[in-house]
């Protein structure tokens, strides 16, 4: 039985290093997979990945537009090119990759979360919280799209609406120290000051450093 390992086996074993936050034995591990099976678009999207977690986001881009070149069907490559372009402020690009990734897989929940991100961030608001919304019908136990459609709800001045987004987020996940923080903010408007403080008090035992008071 030989004992080279083919493509598939390197990028199972970068992901392993990854998982470990080996990454350069991770980036390793992906070249040898690029080498064996160059027009496989795993070894290329696997590794920008890698350097997406490193903050080397230029080098991200590069990679997942190789393996989008490769296999433009794989939601993978946008969704993760999306985050990309975000964390590099590029947020009609993130918009437009999310997109592509929502086109591909219209279930795609963290994709719907994210493009509401990208759309909060380029002042669509409303826009934003139908995208949220759109994420919590496919996936309503997911904390992160009501905290996110509370942050923004807050900012259209519709405080009721994202005080009960708040409060779905904290109830699914107790440990949103940021969720207990906002709602106190909310509370205080609505003069409910013993809520809030209690908000506050959680808020404050799950991030004991927290010394602004605001939506975050």
């Amino acid at each position: 039985m030989s004992n080279i390992m083919t493509s598939e086996e390197w990028n199972k074993r970068g992901i392993e290093f990854r998982h470990y936050k080996e990454y350069e034995k991770a980036l390793e591990a992906y070249d040898r997979a690029i080498a064996m099976s160059p027009r496989d678009s795993a070894g290329w999207g696997n590794k920008g990945n890698v350097f997406k977690e490193l903050g080397r986001y230029e080098e991200a881009l590069e990679m997942y537009d190789k393996a989008i070149k490769l296999n433009p069907d794989t939601r993978a490559w946008y969704y993760n090119k999306g985050i990309t372009l975000y964390e590099l402020g590029r947020y009609k690009e993130a918009l437009k990759i999310y997109n592509k990734a929502i086109e591909i897989n219209p279930k795609d929940a963290a994709a719907w979360n994210n493009r509401g991100n990208a759309l909060d961030k380029l002042g669509k608001l409303k826009d934003a919280v139908k995208s949220y919304n759109e994420s919590i019908d496919i996936r309503p136990g997911d904390f992160l799209a009501w905290h996110n459609k509370g942050f923004t709800l807050y900012d259209l001045g519709r405080y009721e609406e994202a005080l009960e987004a708040y409060s779905k987020a904290v109830k699914i996940n107790p440990r949103d120290a940021d969720g207990w923080n906002n709602m106190a903010v909310i509370l205080k408007k609505f003069g409910r000051d013993a809520e809030a403080d209690e908000a506050l008090r959680k808020s404050d035992e799950i991030n004991p450093t927290r010394t602004e008071r605001k939506v975050n």
